[in-house]
């Protein structure tokens, strides 16, 4: 095996997931080219059991879980730190405040593929968000370049060079998240007791806000996702300005919602955030003319409700992990595609499926959001208003109604699509079948834009979901 030198952009989870792998199985030289100078981020992914098995099989149990349950949840960056002390353990290097600028190709091929590249490599600063101006290229040997820098990576200029491409799904949802004060249930002492007589009064309201929710207890703290099926583009720039605003949905939903009163915003850095929940997926997983692949989120990023971070990306490991078994055994002379294919044959029917699940979940928030619109409008219409007025009322409640069907009829889609891969039928013709979607979406997003975009539909909501927990 003359695979001498594997970097993996991206030092997250999985990103340093690899690096391990490639460490430990069949390379010499393994660095991770990292933007951010430090862990910091304190939202908490969902820990799946083949995660949880994979993190003991590295000896992490200590670092994650001393003197608790095993597989319980921990913030990203306490998995990051226990990864990347794994990873240096191991011999696994790091560039932090660094960014590949540039790739050059080595040794071509007659088919056009090089069986090596160079990557150019600069610092960056993360205050200016951009390239370190005085920062001289640094030349770094690759024979293998695994991407795993997440979602964003997918408008950086390196992706044309390889020749990764992107489709993304325009129509969008909001979500938001809270970190709580540490109450691991109502039971605990010192705990605000949970009044199941009024969650069950107010679910109808809190449905309106939220559409769905994912919760974990800790030690530390307690962890809310939720998304906002009733969010505005107007509710939701009110929600990025006004941060009390934004507390007021999250301590009011989590009031009302799981078996844990949600009462306190803990006092950590970045406590809680509300922000788009967009869906994309790399059109190829293995770079037509480079030795490269893009896996994790880099490669799907699914709605959060249809799998989150290190929970969606692990599928995508996997794969990684049966191409570097074969790669292991394959000499750099000789022709590595059958790999290649094997791994974006696999990766597809992943990486298919979860960008499927969360579309559905968009179309399903976005017929909610239309027919609370649809709502408002027939209750604000009142018989003594002019006939123009009632009569336009009319034609939104029309238009509404035509977008539902649409959204719908979109929806029927998607779940035949999804019935097809999950009947293990092989993989669809992305372009012609779920990418054609996405673009019939597309257009009724932008009509359903246009119908609901200056108006809010959380205010009123989250008012009376207020009213009734101060009254009880």
């Amino acid at each position: 095996m003359s695979y001498k030198s594997v970097v993996v952009l991206g030092g997250g989870p999985i990103g340093l997931m690899c690096a391990i792998e490639a460490k430990q199985n069949f390379v010499k030289k393994v660095t991770i080219i990292e933007k951010r100078m430090g862990y910091t981020r304190t939202n908490v992914p969902q820990l799946q059991n083949p995660i949880v098995n994979h993190l003991e099989s590295l000896g992490l149990n200590d670092q994650l879980w001393a003197g608790r349950r095993k597989g319980d949840s921990v913030p990203f960056a306490q998995i990051e730190e226990a990864l990347w002390s794994k990873a240096e353990s191991v011999g696994v290097k790091m560039k932090r405040g660094f960014i590949v600028e540039n790739v050059t190709g080595k040794d071509k091929k007659k088919d056009g593929f090089y069986k090596s590249m160079v990557l150019s490599v600069k610092a960056w600063d993360p205050q200016q968000k951009d390239i370190v101006a005085a920062s001289k290229p640094e030349k770094l040997p690759c024979d293998l370049f695994v991407i795993a820098a997440g979602g964003g990576v997918a408008s950086d200029p390196i992706m044309k060079i390889l020749g990764f491409a992107h489709d993304k799904l325009k129509a969008k949802n909001y979500g938001a998240f809270g970190i709580f004060t540490p109450f691991t249930s109502y039971h605990d002492p010192g705990a605000p007791n949970f009044d199941r007589n009024l969650a069950q009064q107010v679910a109808p309201i809190t449905k309106q806000i939220v559409s769905g929710q994912i919760g974990f207890t800790t030690p530390d703290h307690n962890y809310l996702l939720v998304t906002l099926s009733q969010c505005t583009k107007s509710d939701y720039k009110l929600l990025v300005k006004n941060s009390d605003k934004l507390k007021e949905v999250l301590v009011s939903v989590g009031k009302t919602i799981g078996s844990t009163v949600l009462n306190d915003i803990k006092e950590v850095q970045k406590n809680m955030a509300v922000f788009k929940i967009a869906i994309q997926r790399a059109q190829q997983f293995f770079s037509p003319d480079y030795p490269a692949i893009i896996v994790g989120d880099a490669a799907v990023t699914p709605h959060p409700e249809a799998g989150s971070g290190i929970g969606a990306g692990f599928k995508g490991f996997e794969e990684v992990q049966k191409l570097f078994s074969a790669l292991r055994d394959t000499h750099r002379s000789e022709n590595p595609s059958v790999s290649f294919l094997s791994f974006a044959a696999s990766y597809e029917l992943v990486v298919s499926k979860k960008a499927l699940e969360g579309t559905k979940i968009v179309l399903r928030n976005q017929k909610l959001l239309l027919e609370t619109f649809k709502a408002d409008v027939h209750a604000a219409t009142v018989p003594t208003m002019p006939k123009n007025v009632r009569d336009f009322a009319v034609q939104m409640e029309a238009i509404a109604d035509l977008l539902i069907n649409d959204l719908e009829r979109q929806k029927q889609q998607a779940e035949g699509f999804l019935d097809h891969l999950e009947g293990q039928n092989g993989n669809l013709n992305w372009d012609a079948t779920v990418g054609a979607l996405w673009r019939d979406i597309d257009k009724t997003y932008a009509q359903i834009k246009n119908l609901t975009a200056n108006m809010s539909l959380l205010a009123d909501r989250l008012k009376e979901l207020e009213s009734k927990i101060q009254f009880t």
